[in-house]
């Protein structure tokens, strides 16, 4: 019973700790990305038992020098990491096309690592459920933001304006 004790205030200690950890306020991103369009599309399922879900697409240009360790979209009091696919100009007939503001066109290539962004790249965020490691304390808990961890300080890249795509009706 003693070792259960210990082992139960060890625990709580432990998770609190784990919990009230605060960093630094992250600081504004645009010196490192600019945001260049920001899409959402609600995904309706077949079934009427689940719900539906939205799905979130950004688009940004990397104009930092350092590489960023970590991305995440932060919205509805909610984390999700993200994953990175490079954007590029040539054509090609086996790529996604995405035509974005000022009638540029890119294309999607390939998923890409975190730490393979470099200055000057396209880049299309998709945010993703799954476990998160280490999150700052949002800048603003009521703004939509893309956060960067770059040399374990937090930026934040505010989601002002986001196009709302036609809903997709899964069969």
């Amino acid at each position: 019973m003693r070792v259960l004790t210990g082992f139960l205030v060890l625990f709580i200690a432990l998770s609190t700790n784990a919990q009230t950890h605060k960093t630094a306020l992250p600081k504004p991103a645009t010196h490192y990305a600019k945001l260049i369009q920001a899409t959402s599309q609600r995904i309706l399922p077949g079934r009427k038992e689940t719900p539906p879900s939205t799905r979130y697409s950004f688009i940004i240009k990397w104009v930092g020098t350092l590489t960023p360790e970590a991305v995440y979209w932060y919205t509805d009091a909610r984390w999700q990491k993200c994953n990175l696919y490079s954007l590029e100009k040539g054509p090609s007939s086996l790529l996604e096309k995405i035509v974005i503001p000022r009638g540029e066109t890119l294309y999607c290539c390939n998923a890409m690592d975190v730490l393979q962004v470099k200055k000057g790249d396209h880049i299309e965020l998709i945010p993703v459920d799954g476990a998160i490691t280490q999150v700052p304390q949002p800048a603003n808990l009521s703004q939509k933001a893309i956060y960067f961890s770059i040399k374990n300080k937090w930026y934040y890249l505010p989601v002002n304006n986001i196009i709302n795509k036609p809903d997709m009706v899964l069969q």
